[in-house]
Parts: C-alpha cells; structure tokens; sequence
C-alpha cells in the first residue's frame, strides 16, 4: 500500500486573490448595468403603455374624448398595431430563446430587456408605417 503525501505549501482549494481597484470597477459595471436595466425597463412600460392606450382608446374602450384629428390618426394607428404586432412576434421569440447561448451569463437579463424594447419600438414603427 502506498501513501500519497500533499504539500502544506500548496492548497488543496483554488484561491482567489482580489484586489480593491478591481472590487471598485465591478461595482462600477454592476451600477452601470442596473441603470441600463431600470431604463430598458422603464422604456418598456412605457411603450406597453403607449400601445394598449392607443389600441383601447381607438376601440372606445378608455373615456376619453380626443378631437377628429387625433381620433382618426389613433384608429389608424390601432390598425396598424394590430397588424405589427403579431408579424414581429415571431422574431422577438426566436432571440429571446436564443439569448442564453449568445450573451454572458451577467448580461442575460438586460439582453432580454433589450430583445422586448426592440420589439416594442418595432411594432411601434411597424404600425407608423401601416399609416
């Protein structure tokens, strides 16, 4: 029967030595993607929320009165949304399956944001084109 010896010099466990600078700059870039992240976020509702009032409103669905003008614009734009938004579905599917294999493993979350901003701005544009 042999006996294996280890060394008490080397560690059996790897080690990791960090230093302060680089603590400081990851921080940096954490705080830098959070902001990126709030704002892709805020852009979002706001798009969804642009988007179901002018879908709602040109139904009737919201109380609210709007001049002729307005009113005919946001009917066409509603027919226009209705028409974009599911042809860029399929799209905006396809990269947010396929994010995990294409962005780092820290960035995943603002990729996806960033996925459903583009499809909001899309059939947002999509439905201006309709006009």
């Amino acid at each position: 029967m042999t006996m294996f010896t280890t060394s008490e010099k080397a560690p059996l466990l790897p080690m990791v030595e960090t230093t302060i600078q680089a603590d400081g700059e990851s921080q940096k870039n954490d705080r830098r993607n959070d902001r990126i992240e709030w704002a892709l976020l805020l852009t979002t509702l706001l798009l969804t929320g642009f988007q179901f009032l002018v879908l709602y409103s040109a139904d009737g669905g919201i109380p609210i009165t709007f001049g002729a003008q307005c009113s005919a614009l946001l009917a066409q734009l509603a027919r226009g949304l209705r028409t974009s938004i599911p042809a860029s579905l399929p799209t905006a599917a396809i990269l947010f399956l396929v994010a995990p294999y294409v962005a780092q493993k820290e960035r995943l979350i603002m990729m996806r944001y960033a996925i459903l901003v583009c499809y909001l701005v899309g059939s947002t544009l999509g439905s201006l084109l309709l006009l």
